[in-house]
């Protein structure tokens, strides 16, 4: 996170979602969102995708 001065407490949400396609892969994709966003680097959602693999069976 960039090096910044802010005025008060962030709060905010996530919502999550994964996929066990099999006992190998599974999929993620996650949502974050600031409910108090005043400086410009925090104004936007941020997405994450994740992909996973096990080499264990």
């Amino acid at each position: 996170m960039p090096d910044i001065e802010t005025n008060g407490i962030y709060t905010g949400f996530s919502v999550g979602f994964g996929v066990e396609i099999n006992n190998l892969v599974n999929l993620k994709a996650i949502y974050y969102k600031y409910t108090k966003a005043s400086e410009i680097d925090y104004g936007l959602p941020i997405y994450q995708f994740s992909f996973n693999y096990s080499l264990k069976n």
